[in-house]
């Protein structure tokens, strides 16, 4: 069995971190700012993984994106899901906002290949 890296260990941390969090806390009874703490730590568990996801597969294709491209592709990634776990957790989330985010990510992702084509 392979050891786990130090990426790993992290994404599974901070996972573990945001179970406990939404698990043992009331949201009613805390103040505005630590309600941005697990929502924080759940991007960056999303960022983190989708970060390891992206660079293992362009590990194994051989992908000519740069590193920074990459992480750029990772943020997009990320950052999908978590707008619309934001949108419905403040009672936002529609059909159309899901459209909506869907454009414009698209919309992200196109410039980020564009961008890739052009430089």
């Amino acid at each position: 069995m392979k050891r786990l890296n130090t990426n790993q260990i992290t994404i599974i941390l901070l996972y573990a971190l945001c179970l406990l969090i939404f698990a043992a806390t009331n949201p009613q009874h805390l103040p505005v700012s630590l309600l941005l703490v697990p929502l924080i730590a759940l991007f960056i568990a999303f960022l983190f993984t989708t970060r390891w996801v992206v660079f293992k597969i362009a590990s194994r294709k051989n992908s000519k994106l740069s590193k920074k491209r990459l992480g750029t592709l990772a943020i997009i990634l990320a950052g999908f899901p978590f707008l619309c776990i934001l949108l419905q957790s403040i009672g936002q989330f529609s059909l159309r906002d899901l459209a909506m985010l869907a454009v414009f990510f698209s919309v992200l992702w196109f410039y980020l290949v564009r961008s890739q084509a052009v430089s």
